[in-house]
């Protein structure tokens, strides 16, 4: 940026660019966190029901093994693997699932094989061969937290790719200015 005094005279007497100035100012105050340090990370996990459907899901700290891993021990002497095994939290489905998909992007493409019990939890929403799962739990962040939600890390099946999501403070949405 030209700090000259020819470049300074410039941008006071032009008001395109006093107001281009102006509005970056008020975007950079915008971007100032409301206090010096975030609140304490709290994530609560509330059963929403205790229907059937509910009944027989985990939850629990994702571990450090992955049977691959098991396979090849020197695996587990790569830190970053080990620590990526045990990042976050895992839900566990309380039913056996089969999904055959015939590559169309209906809903109507998917078929689903589970307990009639979790029917109404375990479906296709979005057609395109996704199959969502409802949890049981309403997961609720402190403040100024989000939410990330993924598949476990290094751990796959066969066939299957887990979308990623993440989930603003308290569910809620915001829209950019």
């Amino acid at each position: 940026m030209d700090s000259s005094p020819m470049a300074e005279s410039h941008a006071d007497s032009c008001p395109r660019c006093r107001a281009l100035e102006a509005r970056v100012a008020e975007l950079e105050q915008r971007l100032k966190p409301a206090s010096a340090s975030p609140a304490p990370l709290e994530v609560r996990a509330l059963r929403i029901s205790n229907e059937a459907w509910t009944l027989g899901w985990g939850l629990r700290p994702s571990p450090a093994r992955r049977y691959w891993m098991d396979q090849a021990p020197h695996a587990y002497q790569c830190l970053p693997l080990v620590v990526a095994n045990q990042w976050g939290w895992q839900i566990l489905c309380p039913t056996e699932v089969r999904v055959s998909w015939n590559g169309s992007p209906e809903p109507q493409g998917i078929r689903i094989e589970v307990d009639p019990r979790y029917a109404s939890v375990i479906k296709t929403q979005f057609g395109s061969g996704i199959v969502t799962f409802s949890s049981p739990w309403l997961f609720r962040t402190s403040p100024g937290w989000n939410l990330y939600l993924k598949g476990p890390g290094n751990r796959w099946k066969p066939n299957c790719v887990p979308l990623e999501g993440v989930m603003k403070p308290g569910g809620s949405t915001t829209r950019s200015p």
